[in-house]
């Protein structure tokens, strides 16, 4: 998995992340690091909370990590898609 380095300024700053409710507008710095270097992940909710979630964050469920990602794709922040073989993949749209 890459390393990252994120732009807190734009973080902070977001209009997307305003859309975003505000018990999960932090999720994104838990988030950000499940992608290539492409900015693509696997975004199966019950996998990423597997990675993400499972180990330290035992309030977060798997429908709660669905939600973060739904909220996180209703801001725009994340698109998603199915592929021809039925995996879900996601996106990180960078700013705009």
């Amino acid at each position: 998995m890459p390393k990252r380095i994120i732009d807190g300024e734009d973080m902070w700053k977001s209009d997307k992340l305003l859309r975003v409710p505000v018990e999960y507008r932090g999720e994104i710095g838990m988030l950000l690091p499940l992608s290539s270097a492409r900015g693509t992940f696997e975004a199966d909710p019950r996998k990423v909370w597997s990675k993400v979630y499972s180990y330290n964050r035992p309030n977060i469920t798997p429908e709660i990590c669905a939600k973060i990602l739904n909220s996180l794709e209703s801001a725009r922040m994340l698109f998603r898609w199915t592929d021809q073989t039925g995996k879900l993949w996601g996106y990180w749209v960078r700013k705009g």
